[in-house]
């Protein structure tokens, strides 16, 4: 009986302290954050999203740029395409998580946010670019360098712009650089120290690297000849070492590949491994394990991921050619091959899970990665709130 009472109580109790309010559920708590960007023509925003400690992704909020992207345009050949940006890193997350950066392609500017504790966005501003159609995005301490999918009319295709404390963006005099010949950049890219910066040339063959000046500007540029054909992505292994993708030669079938070279801190090149193909089309953009020991590569035409293992040496094994393959669905890349689109990636600061935007699909496909780097989907862990096609840009933890 004395039980039955006690039980009785407590339930009136809750249901009255209930009925009053004063009852709360807890907000959920997040292990990490990701944002992708729309790259909407008519209103670029950013979606931003909650990542689990199991790896699913849940949509907390869509946070406008202030700008324009290009939809599903692409501004290699103004087709429409599942690659529009043609370009790796257009949304830069900072390494502290406090700023998040979008380029806006449609409108020519870069757009500043301010990143909460609880990884939500407040717009700063959004800043003229410096030159048209900005698609890469490189941040070191207070310098952000823009690259340009095609220069401006002074041939200009990297800009440079000092980050202020309240991160407003102002030009950076001398911190440009026009390439001679036409090529389509693809990538900018500072190396972990701050004292490189990369360029990616994909119609050149060259990947350029340049020495940082004092004062932020550009020193002299060191052309280096990529060890494969068509240069896209990058990522750097430490100071001392360069992972670059290749989509291979225009109309060759099934090229797709990754050299590794060791980087001298003049900018000069030196190739480990050259070209090591994973049977693949257009293999452009590259994500590394926080460990170093496993490189992802998204094949854009292909609609899947290569998994390379990496060497402490830098050089690359290939482990898997085709993972997270998904299914066109009435899209196409840049040549009107049917493609779901896998562009922009990130694996999460725990080495622990892969996260695939596919611009084709409108989703942000979540895997957990195994010990041997191998990648599992996550049931129901995916993200969604993008448009069917041209979204481009992922950045988070």
């Amino acid at each position: 009986m004395i039980r039955a009472i006690k039980t009785s109580g407590l339930v009136l109790l809750t249901a009255s302290l209930a009925a009053c309010g004063t009852l709360s559920t807890s907000p959920p708590t997040y292990a990490g954050h990701l944002y992708a960007m729309t790259n909407a023509a008519t209103g670029n925003a950013v979606v931003h999203y909650g990542r689990s400690a199991s790896g699913k992704l849940s949509v907390l909020e869509t946070t406008m740029t202030g700008g324009n992207g290009v939809g599903g345009t692409s501004v290699a050949n103004g087709t429409q395409s599942v690659d529009p940006l043609f370009s790796s890193d257009s949304l830069f997350l900072t390494p502290d998580h406090t700023r998040l950066f979008a380029a806006n392609a449609g409108s020519g500017t870069v757009s500043s946010f301010q990143v909460s504790a609880g990884g939500a966005l407040n717009l700063i501003g959004s800043y003229d670019a410096g030159g048209a159609l900005p698609n890469s995005l490189a941040v070191s301490g207070t310098m952000l360098y823009v690259g340009h999918a095609k220069p401006n009319a002074a041939g200009t295709q990297l800009t440079g712009f000092r980050v202020a404390q309240d991160g407003s963006l102002s030009p950076v005099a001398g911190a440009s650089y026009a390439p001679s010949g036409t090529i389509i950049g693809t990538q900018v890219l500072f190396s972990p120290d701050g004292k490189l910066l990369e360029f990616s040339e994909l119609m050149n063959g060259k990947v350029t690297l340049f020495p940082l000046n004092a004062d932020g500007s550009l020193g002299t540029p060191v052309v280096n000849a990529s060890a494969g054909a068509g240069p896209f992505g990058a990522a750097f292994l430490g100071n001392g070492k360069l992972l670059v993708s290749e989509v291979g030669a225009s109309g060759v079938k099934n090229a797709g590949a990754v050299s590794s070279y060791s980087v001298a801190g003049s900018g000069t090149l030196t190739p480990i491994s050259t070209a090591v193909g994973n049977g693949q089309n257009a293999t452009c953009w590259l994500a590394l394990t926080p460990d170093g020991q496993y490189l992802y590569a998204s094949n854009t035409s292909s609609g899947n991921v290569s998994v390379y293992a990496v060497s402490a040496d830098g050089s690359l094994t290939l482990k898997s050619g085709n993972s997270a393959y998904h299914a066109p669905q009435g899209t196409v890349d840049v040549a009107g091959n049917p493609s779901s689109g896998p562009v922009d990636s990130v694996v999460s600061a725990d080495g622990a899970f892969f996260y695939q935007q596919f611009s084709g699909l409108g989703l942000v496909a979540a895997y957990r990665i195994g010990g041997d780097g191998g990648l599992t989907p996550i049931e129901g862990g995916d993200g969604a709130d993008l448009p069917l096609l041209g979204s481009e840009g992922l950045a988070g933890y």
